[in-house]
């Protein structure tokens, strides 16, 4: 007698979807007392001086985050113009 996989409770794992993170890191252009607040999936932050250290460090977590386990991270990124831009860890417009 000869059973198929799934009749011994065997589970083929290509059957299932692969979930995949999606988390964006918001990067004002102003902040009150010039302190840029970055939030982490995790539910820690961090706090940077400048807007320039808030977007190195987010892109870091971002580069970090989609080379362990392939989540979609970005970084939206307000600019002087009050627009709001969508960038991947690269810091390059992605291809969505």
């Amino acid at each position: 007698m000869t059973h198929s996989p799934g009749s011994l409770g065997i589970v083929d794992p290509s059957r299932f979807l692969r979930v995949t993170m999606f988390f964006v890191f918001d990067i004002p252009f102003r902040v009150p007392d010039n302190e840029w607040i970055i939030a982490l999936p995790s539910g820690e932050q961090q706090t940077f001086p400048t807007r320039h250290d808030a977007v190195r460090f987010a892109a870091r977590q971002a580069s970090r985050f989609t080379a362990f386990d392939g989540s979609r991270v970005y970084l939206s990124i307000e600019g002087e113009d009050g627009v709001w831009r969508l960038f991947g860890a690269d810091l390059k417009a992605p291809n969505l």
